[in-house]
């Protein structure tokens, strides 16, 4: 399901800006935007972000302006030590193993986050950050979630008109299946006296042979299990849009056995207004199919 939230958080040195978008997805995926000194920050923020959201692919985006420098002035300068001997030893390493080479001091400080300058310099703890990051972040799931609620009411109307809709061509299946049978029988009989007609026979069908007849072909096109077993696939699909949490997954798996009845249907019924009946089911269950792939 589509979403968005955002949220800002002021404190004396640090403003946090913490944003969150979704698309569809039918499993949950994240995907953290930041500035690389917060990038170790993705598995709190993929923590917090399970606890309100099941399905979809998130992007939340981290932004961040100081007020004031942690250590020093504005246009203070600083190395990393400790980043910059972690990037010398993976390059000694690197070299020993190719036999030859030279480290350049000028290449090692273009490395990404060796040298810290204006708002950056100094040690940054993220451990002290990240209370006000969490806070901002949980105030623009709520936000998020609360678009997506209004969204999921939407959807879920929508949801039920397309279940009234097949609801009401199950029925009308239902009203004609007797029908189907007696056409049946009526042509079954047709066909036997024209048969005998034309073979110069002068005797009528027996009832009885007709009897028996229509008896198999009742059997052949009975679909009162299959329509029993789709009305109640439609009660579930109305307790899970009215009641059920998180029925995304549910939903895909009753969409199949519901496409499997209304196809069992179609064959067995070999009636044309059955068939249009069929035909405009099938084509509503894949508009369902389209709205529950945005369901959590």
């Amino acid at each position: 399901m589509t979403g968005h939230g955002e949220s800002t958080r002021e404190s004396d040195s640090l403003s946090t800006v913490v944003e969150v978008r979704s698309v569809n997805n039918r499993h949950l995926k994240l995907v953290f935007r930041a500035e690389e000194t917060l990038a170790n920050l993705e598995a709190e923020v993929e923590k917090v972000l399970r606890e309100t959201v099941k399905r979809g692919s998130i992007v939340v985006t981290f932004k961040s302006k100081r007020k004031k420098p942690v250590q020093g002035s504005a246009s203070q300068t600083l190395i990393d030590g400790n980043l910059l001997r972690n990037y010398l030893c993976q390059i000694r390493e690197a070299i020993g193993m190719a036999g030859s080479g030279e480290i350049l001091a000028a290449a090692c400080l273009q490395l990404p986050g060796v040298v810290l300058t204006g708002n950056l310099a100094g040690s940054i703890s993220l451990e002290e950050e990240w209370p006000q990051w969490e806070a901002t972040l949980r105030e623009a799931l709520h936000h998020f979630q609360a678009m997506r609620l209004r969204e999921g009411a939407a959807m879920a109307r929508e949801l039920m008109a397309l279940h009234d809709a097949i609801h009401a061509e199950a029925l009308a299946i239902s009203e004609r299946a007797p029908e189907v049978v007696k056409q049946h029988r009526e042509r079954l009989r047709s066909r036997l006296e024209s048969a005998f007609s034309q073979s110069g026979l002068e005797r009528n069908v027996e009832p009885h042979e007709i009897l028996r007849e229509t008896a198999l072909l009742a059997e052949r096109l009975d679909i009162s299990e299959e329509t029993v077993r789709l009305n109640s696939h439609l009660d579930q699909f109305k307790r899970f849009v009215e009641r059920e949490e998180s029925p995304g997954r549910k939903f895909d798996f009753l969409i199949q056995e519901m496409l499997r009845e209304t196809n069992t249907i179609g064959s067995k019924a070999s009636d044309l207004d059955v068939a249009h009946r069929v035909v405009e089911i099938k084509g509503l269950l894949e508009r369902i199919r389209e709205l529950v792939q945005n369901v959590e």
